[in-house]
């Protein structure tokens, strides 16, 4: 029997910092070329007009909002907004991360500020992980993909779409951004360690 620990001295493939490499530095029509299946995705995907978009305000790395836009084509999500970004979302580094999501990337839209960006939807989910001295709803994510599925129904009737709005790698969404959501979700996670990755936290409310 496998024991669940193995003390042996690990094996290394000696290309792999070479094929990352290249995944860094591959054009998005290389990769566009090499991964069909995932434009397919992307051009399926665009077609759910009513389906949330993402808002990440004042993002810092690169990689991390090309890990967004990979977790965000898993669900069928397309409207990624950038706010007020300190890094550049189509870097090769981004792109890599993205892993075959270049098109939400290309297709993002970056914004000066949020009353732009979410002039347009009707429900404004924000994430923190923190209490906040303020009088907002708090919601699970269960409550909140509830209520991101409730607008779909209004989208077809003509009225607006909801968003999910996730603040930046260091600080979080600050109580002035908060003041353009509706409610603030919070992910249950380890009280003692409750920071999550843009990508992981993308991921579960997608």
């Amino acid at each position: 029997m496998m024991a669940l620990w193995d003390t042996s001295t690990p094996k290394i493939d000696p290309n792999y910092h070479s094929r990352s490499l290249r995944a860094m530095t591959m054009s998005s029509t290389d990769r566009s070329v090499r991964q069909p299946k995932k434009t397919i995705a992307y051009e399926a995907a665009l077609k759910d007009r009513g389906a949330p978009a993402v808002i990440l305000v004042r993002p810092y790395l690169d990689e991390n909002v090309g890990s967004c836009a990979r977790a965000m084509l898993n669900f069928g999500l397309t409207d990624l907004r950038i706010i007020d970004p300190f890094c550049d979302h189509l870097t090769p580094m981004a792109r890599a991360r993205a892993s075959g999501a270049d098109n939400v990337l290309e297709g993002a839209r970056v914004f000066r500020g949020l009353d732009e960006a979410v002039a347009d939807l009707s429900e404004v989910i924000g994430t923190s992980a923190r209490q906040r001295d303020m009088t907002i709803t708090i919601v699970s994510p269960e409550e909140a993909a509830r209520l991101a599925v409730g607008t779909l129904a209004n989208f077809a009737r003509g009225g607006a779409r909801a968003g999910y709005m996730f603040g930046s790698e260091r600080n979080g969404l600050t109580n002035e951004d908060l003041v353009y959501a509706d409610r603030i979700l919070q992910i249950p996670t380890n009280p003692a360690f409750s920071s999550l990755n843009l990508g992981q936290a993308v991921q579960i409310c997608g």
